[in-house]
């Protein structure tokens, strides 16, 4: 009996050793790959009993890098640069690793088309929205007659937009809005100008309008509201489509303005159709994936982060108010 707990004990220590030398392995492991992965550089080539120990690994907590890392997902180039967001990383990584090597051995320039990653993409939802007919030529002179006033006059409103909503909807940039601004406003009011109007600038500066003529109607408002007071959202929507077939951030900005705008004149009708425009095009450009690995800089991040907790906060406002939609 003496002899036979000797050596269950003697089994108790073999095991524990066992088990320790285990957990250092692992750890090694754990982080060998992180720095493969933050470095850019190949991750080593392992024993068989090693990658078998490496895939037995304890669960780890979501706060470390490498689990975030893990489940981020891939963005690709469309055919117009636009980043968007591939679900699937396996199948991802397969096509990435093959335009790598054929880059590098063919000498290609470019990457793969579109088409090689179509079945991982995310697609944006293009929904079709129905405006009055009236000739191109008369939409134009609409348009140009709302941008009349001198440049300073709209940036005086785009900080007001920004002084007022920010807290509610800190979806912009104030440099690169005024950037837009000025090369709109420069496009409309140049004599003969030959520049093409950007229509996503466009949505946007006449939603900035729309919005800030809605608090200047408010009867206690000092500021008398706009006489183009009702015109302003009534031309941003003959832009929906062409804006939201861009499908890039600008277009995610526009259309967040017109879902807002919705959201405060009470338009619950709108608010559903602007909702699942601006959540499916927020999940095409990967906003809803952690973005530590898509090698971006800080303040793009920033914005993406921000661009998609607006997004969440107004789908769930949507959803709760679904009720109120059906019973009214």
């Amino acid at each position: 009996m003496e002899q036979l707990q000797t050596e269950l004990a003697r089994c108790q220590q073999l095991l524990k050793l066992e088990k320790d030398k285990n957990e250092a392995l692992q750890g090694e492991l754990s982080r060998q790959e992180q720095q493969s992965v933050f470095q850019g550089i190949e991750p080593r080539k392992f024993q068989t009993s090693q990658i078998v120990a490496a895939s037995k690994q304890e669960q780890r907590p979501s706060d470390d890098p490498a689990y975030v890392i893990k489940h981020m997902g891939r963005l690709v180039r469309d055919e117009r640069g636009v980043g968007r967001f591939a679900g699937s990383t396996t199948g991802v990584h397969f096509v990435l690793t093959v335009e790598k090597e054929c880059q590098k051995t063919l000498h290609m320039s470019c990457g793969f088309p579109e088409s090689c990653f179509r079945i991982f993409l995310v697609p944006p939802l293009h929904e079709s929205y129905e405006n009055e007919p009236q000739g191109q030529s008369q939409a134009q002179a609409r348009i140009y007659s709302c941008f009349e006033h001198p440049l300073a006059y709209y940036y005086e409103q785009a900080d007001l937009f920004i002084k007022r909503w920010e807290p509610f909807c800190p979806v912009f940039v104030r440099n690169e809005v005024f950037a837009d601004i000025e090369h709109l406003i420069e496009t409309v009011q140049t004599p003969d100008s030959t520049g093409k109007l950007n229509s996503t600038t466009a949505m946007t500066l006449l939603m900035i309008l729309s919005i800030n003529d809605l608090q200047n109607n408010e009867k206690e408002h000092p500021n008398p509201r706009s006489p183009k007071y009702g015109e302003y959202s009534s031309l941003a929507s003959g832009y929906i489509n062409e804006v939201a077939m861009k499908a890039d951030t600008k277009s995610l900005q526009a259309l967040i303005l017109s879902a807002f705008h919705s959201q405060l004149s009470g338009d619950c009708l709108s608010m559903t159709r602007f909702n699942g425009l601006i959540v499916n095009l927020a999940q095409s450009l990967g906003l809803h994936r952690h973005a530590r690995r898509f090698k971006m800089k800080p303040g793009e991040i920033e914005l993406r982060k921000r661009l998609w907790w607006f997004v969440y906060v107004f789908d769930t406002y949507v959803f709760i108010k679904q009720p109120s939609f059906h019973t009214s």
